[in-house]
């Protein structure tokens, strides 16, 4: 076998890159803090980026009617007004509603109901991929010494990278009355993890609201905006219990049974699925655990361990399967490759946003993963020995690693977070291993009848060398050493060999 990596710069003319897409709008990283000391910030009435993205803006929600005194967490809906008075001095003096900058002895950004500002808000706009709990925290504070209203503050989330629909409310936020007659002294502090749905957006929207109060409102600051999370811990592929090992485990087409073996949770059996699927499972929901679905003749059957089943019509017969985070917030899309025209097509479940991109030829074998390690699956084809790989950070590579018949691997085989350009040749038992840190290897293990299987199953973060015989697993785990594991029957389909061509 002739092991070189090379560049092909001429292939990028064989291959025509269309992306379909809609362009989120940037929103700040995570770790995200603001207060409002710096008063250049704010100098413009309704100008919410004098100084660049603030990443914060403020809504009147006049176009958002609702009764005086409605119970905040209730109100769900956008504004799509913007508002902010400039410059103001004195909370006291200023009598009509919305958002408002008070250059005070402590400036702050503020809220105010009224009979026409109805439900004015702040939105704060955070980036979550690759985080969970994420967690807000700010200020509320009371800069009203006249009236005395019940001042309501709510704080509500949405998610939808298309930024379109409404708001889902964080009951353990709310305040049921911000403010205290006759002083301008009190502060409540919001401390608060936000529910697993805010994990893992590019689009993330952060709203603290208040609305019209019965009487005459107050002037209420939102300061000291604090929005951190925690990494998430890297997916494991083919985990269904959540503990970060792989699991052995069969689909046996026979009865359309799933059979698994869970390193934390034990054995599990769910029938689901039939004779001539092809087996699709993913995390789709986030929630750290692979779900068992399947694909047939163009539908997608769903049973996510958190959100629960869906049928999704997406692709055709002849399409292969490829479902990946192409996104990096935490969920598989779906996706297919389809080979009479090289194209593979991308759908994301969360904002119904479909793309494609032309890459590859008919004959070409899918092999999509994340090569540069950037968190996302990167497109990619094997084709007769040769890698032809779309990296989304670092751009295209051809890579000559392997003969005809070898199945192509790839796996991140040493732990550094990219997967590697890996074969298993049936002809000798051999495995191949280009890794991107720790260099080549050949490995026998197995013989020309094993299914290579793949996957980290001791949880070490790094992929383990396995195959699957006539109902038995020998596990070659690279911090655990070698198990052998008698698991299914001579026609099971191992699941993690659901996506080896």
């Amino acid at each position: 076998m002739i092991l070189k990596k090379q560049k092909y710069a001429f292939i990028l003319s064989l291959f025509l890159i269309l992306i379909v897409s809609i362009i989120a709008l940037a929103h700040n990283p995570i770790p995200y803090s603001i207060d409002w000391t710096n008063t250049n910030l704010i100098t413009t009435d309704n100008i919410w980026s004098v100084s660049g993205e603030l990443g914060v803006r403020g809504y009147s929600g006049a176009d958002t009617p609702v009764v005086p005194g409605t119970n905040a967490r209730t109100v769900l809906p956008e504004s799509l007004i913007l508002n902010v008075k400039a410059n103001q001095t004195n909370p006291d003096a200023l009598v009509e509603g919305g958002v408002a900058e008070f250059e005070i002895a402590n400036p702050t950004i503020a809220l105010k109901g009224s009979d026409t500002a109805h439900a004015p808000y702040i939105n704060v706009l955070v980036d979550s991929r690759g985080l969970t709990n994420i967690r807000f925290r700010a200020n509320v504070r009371d800069l009203s010494t006249v009236n005395d209203a019940v001042q309501q503050v709510a704080v509500q989330f949405r998610y939808r990278e298309d930024e379109t629909g409404p708001f889902t409310d964080v009951p353990e936020a709310y305040i049921a009355d911000a403010t205290q007659g006759g002083t301008a002294t009190q502060v409540t502090p919001i401390d608060v993890i936000l529910p697993p749905l805010a994990n893992g957006h590019i689009s993330l929207e952060i709203r603290i609201m208040t609305v019209n109060a019965v009487g005459n409102d107050e002037w209420i600051g939102i300061d000291d905006i604090i929005v951190t999370g925690i990494t998430s811990t890297p997916r494991r592929v083919f985990d269904f219990d959540g503990d970060g090992r792989s699991d052995v485990s069969v689909f046996r087409p026979s009865d359309g049974g799933w059979y698994i073996n869970q390193s934390m949770n034990g054995f599990t059996g769910i029938a689901f699925g039939q004779a001539g699927d092809k087996i699709v499972p993913a995390d789709y929901d986030g929630d750290g655990k692979t779900d068992v679905a399947v694909y047939r003749s163009g539908t997608w059957y769903l049973n996510r361990s958190l959100a629960g089943f869906t049928a999704i019509g997406f692709g055709t017969a002849e399409d292969i399967p490829q479902p990946a985070d192409f996104n990096n917030d935490g969920r598989a899309e779906l996706a297919v490759f389809r080979p009479s025209s090289g194209t593979w097509y991308v759908l994301n479940l969360l904002t119904n946003q479909f793309s494609f991109v032309q890459f590859g030829q008919n004959g070409d074998k899918p092999v999509v993963a994340d090569y540069d390690g950037d968190g996302k699956a990167d497109y990619a084809v094997y084709r007769n020995g040769e890698w032809y790989i779309l990296r989304s950070s670092q751009g295209f590579i051809g890579i000559q690693f392997g003969e005809t018949a070898d199945r192509p691997v790839p796996a991140d085989y040493d732990g550094d977070g990219k997967a590697d350009v890996a074969v298993f040749r049936p002809s000798n038992g051999t495995w191949y291993l280009n890794r991107s840190t720790a260099g080549f290897a050949g490995i026998q293990f197995g013989i020309t009848t094993d299914v290579p299987a793949p996957a980290d199953y001791d949880g070490d973060g790094k992929a383990d060398l396995a195959v699957f015989r006539d109902g038995a697993w020998y596990l070659q785990r690279s911090t655990a050493g070698f198990t052998g594991v008698a698991f299914g029957t001579t026609n099971d389909k191992p699941v993690p060999n659901a996506f080896v061509p």
